[in-house]
């Protein structure tokens, strides 16, 4: 797939969608989400004006919502996992066959 140019955080980007392993129909949104965290960095911090600084903050962030969202979905997977054997062993108990 083609390199989709784009601008983020004031600098032009050529985007390489193969490598993002993305659609370039989401790309738009990605790059909204993104420039948002990097955003809340600057409003944070007014400090940090050196926009690589602001992008390896807001990726960090990126970073760690996503281990939340593993995180999370991990525990829902060994929640239902943990029922699903119990319901496996009550239909063993009662000798239900189909």
């Amino acid at each position: 797939m083609p390199k989709i140019p784009a601008k983020i955080i004031g600098r032009n980007i050529d985007i390489d969608t193969d490598f993002l392993e993305t659609h370039e129909l989401i790309l738009p949104d990605i790059i909204r989400y993104f420039e948002d965290k990097c955003r809340q960095v600057q409003n944070k911090d007014p400090n940090i004006v050196d926009t690589q600084k602001v992008a390896i903050v807001a990726a960090l962030k990126i970073a760690s919502e996503l281990f939340k969202v593993k995180g999370m979905h991990n525990n829902i997977s060994d929640s239902y996992e943990k029922k699903i054997n119990e319901m496996i062993k009550l239909i063993d108990e009662t000798g239900f066959v189909n």
